[in-house]
């Protein structure tokens, strides 16, 4: 009797868990998304090498799922909607795009390199996520940079760099479009601020 018991209570347990296993939401991965402005024939690219060196983070932004804001005070998760990678690669790997999209130097290469470099590109992620509003969704990015003179050994110029995007539909998905667009314009920023100081020294 003991034994179809324990028999009976094992099968219930089985079927408890295959029913909790059934009810787990499905994980969604996102990438933010947007199409880099061509490099055009108005800028001669500097004879000049940079390295990129990968984005730190503040501590909050060092998980892949998604954040939302509705204050500075509080920081709260989508656990089953993530980025395809932390956001610092993200905006590390965009930064690099932009650098070359830009044409302003010879080459563009990842930090570290066996290349040699004039420049390192250092940047640090200060914010990349959703801020609620009473009425409308954002998509918020900062980031602040610096740039390192190798010959010199100096930091020749930093500055930082941020943007709130109104999201279309208070939807994930819309607000991952309108952070794709704060990284955007802060990045356009940063390479025409870049631009500025370097061809002015």
């Amino acid at each position: 009797m003991k034994t179809r018991m324990f028999f009976i209570i094992i099968v219930a347990l089985f079927g408890a868990s295959l029913a909790g296993c059934g009810s787990v939401p499905e994980t969604y991965y996102y990438m933010p998304t947007y199409e880099l402005a061509a490099a055009t024939n108005d800028h001669t690219p500097l004879n000049l090498v940079i390295g990129v060196e990968k984005f730190q983070s503040e501590v909050v932004y060092s998980d892949d799922r998604i954040i939302y804001r509705e204050s500075p005070f509080e920081v709260k998760y989508y656990n089953y909607r993530r980025w395809i990678a932390e956001p610092r690669h993200l905006v590390t790997e965009k930064a690099i795009a932009h650098l070359k999209s830009s044409g302003l130097f010879r080459d563009v290469v990842t930090y570290p390199s066996i290349v040699k470099l004039d420049y390192v590109l250092r940047g640090r992620l200060l914010a990349f996520e959703e801020w609620d509003a009473e009425k409308t969704w954002n998509g918020k990015v900062a980031i602040a940079v610096e740039l390192y003179h190798v010959a010199s050994d100096e930091i020749v110029w930093r500055s930082s760099f941020e943007k709130t995007t109104p999201s279309e539909k208070r939807l994930p998905v819309s607000v991952v479009e309108a952070i794709s667009k704060s990284m955007s314009g802060c990045l356009d920023d940063m390479v025409a601020s870049m631009r500025a100081h370097v061809k002015s020294n």
